[in-house]
């Protein structure tokens, strides 16, 4: 819980309380006559008596209450009490006020331990490494299949439920951005939609994914058309060079709430020749398995790999 969570309703009340404060002393102030109201009063009350009387003797006006000096004592005593009961209806609205702050502190509280309570009770599923089955295979005809395993691990200390593991590969040339927004469109998928043929995974438990990707020939033709354009057809070359790269996402649920998280990483099929590049050269229109599968492997990429 953040100290500014209780900015807001201290700030407010205090506020409220200025105001309160403030409309009791002006509302309370008791309102006293002085000596000169009393002269206007007794002249103003020997002038109607003119008035109405005519050519009569003027009769003197009784002195009002206000000015009587009898009375005054009659008058203070009820202005104090009338001040003594707003002060103590002041003091009973001052008194809710402080009740219902302290009452938004212990709601704060109790949502600040809940939320630390679900950030150490939570699942935590991470990516321990992915690897291939075997060698991938390469056919004139169908292209390149790469069958792989991912292994993940749950650190957390609840279980992971509706967990799901998809992984795709992107074949995108040097265009090092172009496999960060396919993982980004397969995150926001996968979070949106729960696989009702998902697992769980228990805390301290592995789970391990299968499965096999493939870059067709139709996409190797395209690539290297792609690669030949504005060149001179004397200048082709045989071999070529792609750059795969294998992402995926895992999604998977907190058991208190349902609360979705996630957990991507990314690695590049390379040779370990072409360095930093990544990607690897074959000859697409060998009709033996190229040597080279035997030196491709799986490398982490620089980017690609977070969780939430």
């Amino acid at each position: 819980m953040n100290w500014r969570d209780f900015l807001h309703p201290i700030g407010g009340t205090l506020v409220v309380l200025a105001m309160m404060m403030l409309a009791l002393y002006v509302l309370s102030e008791p309102r006293r006559l002085h000596p000169e109201d009393c002269v206007e009063q007794a002249s103003a009350s020997d002038g109607s008596a003119t008035e109405i009387s005519g050519s009569e003797p003027s009769v003197a006006a009784a002195p009002s209450e206000h000015c009587d000096p009898e009375a005054q004592p009659d008058r203070s005593t009820a202005e104090k009490d009338l001040f003594a009961q707003r002060i103590m209806a002041g003091a009973a609205v001052v008194t809710g006020l402080f009740a219902g702050l302290s009452a938004w502190f212990v709601v704060l509280t109790f949502r600040g331990q809940q939320t630390q309570f679900a950030a150490e009770r939570r699942p935590w599923v991470m990516f321990e490494h992915v690897e291939f089955l075997h060698y991938p295979h390469y056919d004139r005809e169908a292209g390149w299949v790469f069958s792989y395993v991912v292994v993940l691990n749950n650190v957390g200390q609840t279980p992971a439920v509706h967990l799901t593991c998809e992984c795709e590969i992107a074949n995108e040339g040097e265009d090092m951005d172009a496999p960060m927004r396919k993982q980004a469109a397969l995150r926001e998928r996968l979070r949106a939609n729960r696989n009702v043929e998902s697992s769980a995974l228990f805390p301290t438990d592995f789970f391990a994914k299968e499965g096999s990707l493939e870059i067709s020939r139709d996409e190797l033709d395209e690539i290297r058309a792609r690669d030949q354009e504005g060149q001179d057809p004397k200048d082709w070359v045989q071999h070529m060079t792609i750059y795969p790269i294998i992402y995926g996402v895992v999604r998977y649920e907190s058991p208190h709430g349902g609360e979705v998280h996630t957990t991507t990483f990314m690695h590049q099929v390379t040779t370990e020749d072409r360095g930093f590049i990544g990607g690897f050269v074959f000859d697409p229109d060998s009709t033996s398995s190229d040597p080279v599968v035997s030196q491709i492997n799986l490398k982490p990429f620089y980017k690609g790999s977070d969780a939430d």
